[in-house]
């Protein structure tokens, strides 16, 4: 057979599946490692951002009127349902809004169950922030993780 009947075909150097997952950790980058080769230090591993604030005026009203500290005192009294996620009694609802927003969000949310009304406000603007950090701008920390397990307790 002359050298020119063997036309080779070039193989490809990667996997089309491979590719495609590949394509997915980059668009859902949960880390700042650039290394993919590198073990991780953790899932929910600490840095230095900070999770986003909240940007909702129910959220803001209640810590500005006091509201959102008994809300999280009525959480904690209801802490045998939620043995995983618990509060000093020295927290307060600043404190947590700026450290743990959604995990004060939820908290907010279960310890509103007196006014059904507000609850399920605060009900449909949690599960709409959940959204947007999980599915639209994904994210991995643990306050987030904490509240999605009291919210689903709940």
């Amino acid at each position: 057979m002359p050298p020119e009947a063997e036309v080779e075909v070039p193989q490809q150097d990667v996997d089309p599946d491979a590719q495609y997952i590949e394509k997915l950790r980059e668009i859902h980058s949960f880390s700042d490692r650039i290394d993919l080769n590198q073990h991780p230090q953790g899932v929910f591993k600490s840095n230095s951002r900070r999770e986003p604030a909240l940007k909702s005026e129910l959220i803001n009203s209640l810590l500005a009127n006091g509201e959102a500290d008994s809300l999280l005192a009525e959480y904690r009294s209801m802490s045998k349902s939620f043995p995983f996620v618990p509060i000093s009694p020295s927290t307060t609802a600043q404190e947590l809004s700026a450290t743990a927003p959604m995990l004060l969000f939820a908290m907010l949310t279960v310890g509103s169950w007196r006014n059904h009304k507000q609850q399920r406000a605060l009900d449909l603007q949690y599960r709409t922030e959940l959204a947007n950090r999980t599915i639209i701008h994904p994210r991995r920390t643990l306050p987030l993780l904490q509240g999605v397990l009291v919210y689903l307790s709940w």
